[in-house]
């Protein structure tokens, strides 16, 4: 049975408001085919804070994830959810994101557009404080985010995904 293991950092976040803090909650999403065999396939990251001369929020939350597959079938992506914190350690939704992991081996460096979703003006004002609206199920933003009326918002950047893999080559 191949494996795929996937080892990287996800190194943080710019473009978002610099006043708040940042925390990311993440998931990788595959197919009933793969199996996690080590390794942690969701979680939530570090809270991070731009410093005032730079934009990016640093987080540094590494990934290390071992995978067994039976096909090719629902290759791994990585689901992305930035939440700001602000003084009160109020959560509220900075955008989702979401990438394919690479199928070739080797180092990669990925970048990873967030959105949000809009709105209308009726949905704006009925807020009792200044929120963001959020997608009930934000795993339909992986199959629908085409169809959604969306502000594109940031910047998240993984870098050092390093991918090694076992499946047969074909010649």
């Amino acid at each position: 049975m191949p494996h795929v293991y996937i080892i990287g950092e996800i190194t943080g976040a710019s473009g978002f408001d610099q006043q708040l803090s940042l925390q990311g909650e993440f998931k990788f999403v595959t197919s009933d085919k793969w199996q996690c065999l080590g390794g942690d396939a969701q979680g939530t990251t570090w809270v991070g804070e731009a410093e005032m001369d730079e934009d990016m929020s640093i987080w540094n939350h590494p990934i290390q994830i071992h995978y067994s597959t039976r096909g090719m079938y629902g290759w791994p992506k990585l689901r992305i959810q930035v939440n700001t914190i602000d003084d009160e350690d109020r959560v509220d939704l900075a955008g989702y994101g979401f990438c394919h992991v690479p199928m070739s081996p080797g180092t990669h460096s990925l970048d990873i557009v967030t959105t949000r979703p809009k709105g209308s003006f009726w949905d704006h004002i009925s807020c009792d404080v200044p929120l963001h609206l959020h997608l009930l199920a934000p795993s339909l933003s992986l199959y629908f985010s085409f169809s959604l009326l969306t502000i594109s918002f940031s910047l998240l950047t993984i870098s050092s995904l390093s991918l090694h893999n076992s499946l047969p080559l074909s010649s």
